[in-house]
């Protein structure tokens, strides 16, 4: 996913492979835009902490060389950096004025089947994994968050403070 961290080494190398050289793109890694190194192993083969900043198709290869000087051919692997769903989300049903005990209506602004929907406070809502979702105000002060996630375990979070007034309480 964008911004995560994740490992990159060898997994075997040749007992003759001397020095190293990745490349992201075919751009040398330490020059990539596309990543940043948050730390590395001084040996040149690795491991590296990287972080990706950049989401698409990205090819890595690396190369070696002997001590003689001799230059192997790139081995490749590839990539496919997913961006974070939208988790943005909005007041779609109810009364321009908000009491507790109201119930509200909540959209998320992407909608797609394949996501994960998760509610909070848990309490609020019956949490059915969806979309679109009724929530009942049980306080003053209710600050609502949705957390959408990807069948590629990408996810986006948004918080939503809703301000309920105690208008509306009947007692029987």
């Amino acid at each position: 996913c964008l911004g995560d961290t994740v490992q990159l080494a060898l997994f075997s190398r040749s007992s003759d492979a001397y020095d190293y050289k990745w490349y992201i793109d075919n751009v040398d890694m330490g020059s990539s835009g596309v990543v940043t190194i948050v730390s590395s192993d001084s040996n040149s083969g690795g491991p590296f902490m990287i972080s990706w900043v950049d989401s698409g198709k990205h090819r890595i290869a690396v190369t070696s060389t002997t001590e003689e000087g001799c230059k192997s051919l790139p081995t490749y692997d590839s990539v496919y950096v997913h961006t974070s769903p939208d988790a943005t989300f909005h007041i779609s049903s109810g009364n321009s004025t908000i009491c507790i005990e109201d119930s509200v209506e909540f959209t998320a602004t992407t909608i797609n089947y394949n996501y994960s929907y998760q509610w909070v406070p848990v309490h609020d809502f019956n949490n059915l994994n969806k979309p679109v979702i009724w929530g009942k105000m049980e306080e003053a002060h209710n600050v609502i968050t949705l957390t959408v996630t990807d069948p590629f375990g990408c996810y986006g979070t948004q918080s939503l403070p809703v301000e309920a007034d105690g208008c509306c309480k009947l007692l029987f």
